[in-house]
């Protein structure tokens, strides 16, 4: 396996867990009242969860790398709407906001790497 395709998994890894960890954060703050910001957060962990495990899946096989690109770009735009949205939809809500924001750039982390494993097996 090359180092790009180690590196994109460890970052789908790290990606997958800490999408499951923004999940059961949006779900405690669920349990404090619902706001529309707490769904966001949940649905934001949710999508980065599957994104993660679907990296982590595609890097055993680089050469499937260019599928995760689209799925990348897509929740890293999901992931992003949602931290905006938390910010506007109740302001103060800084815990979504964060934790929206964390797997926002997480998601857009795996994408760019997920472009740099393609490229360099057009390399070759």
């Amino acid at each position: 396996m090359s180092p790009d395709a180690k590196r994109l998994k460890v970052l789908s890894l790290v990606t997958m867990f800490v999408g499951i960890a923004a999940a059961v954060v949006g779900i405690v703050l669920f349990t404090d009242g619902f706001q529309l910001s707490d769904l966001l957060a949940l649905v934001s962990g949710l999508a980065t969860m599957v994104l993660g495990g679907s990296g982590a899946r595609i890097a055993n096989v680089p050469s499937n790398a260019k599928r995760l690109i689209p799925q990348a770009g897509v929740i890293t735009a999901v992931d992003g709407a949602s931290a905006a949205g938390s910010g506007v939809a109740v302001p103060g809500q800084t815990v979504a906001v964060i934790v929206a924001s964390v797997v926002a750039v997480l998601a857009l982390v795996v994408c760019v790497t997920a472009v740099s494993v393609k490229k360099n097996l057009e390399k070759i």
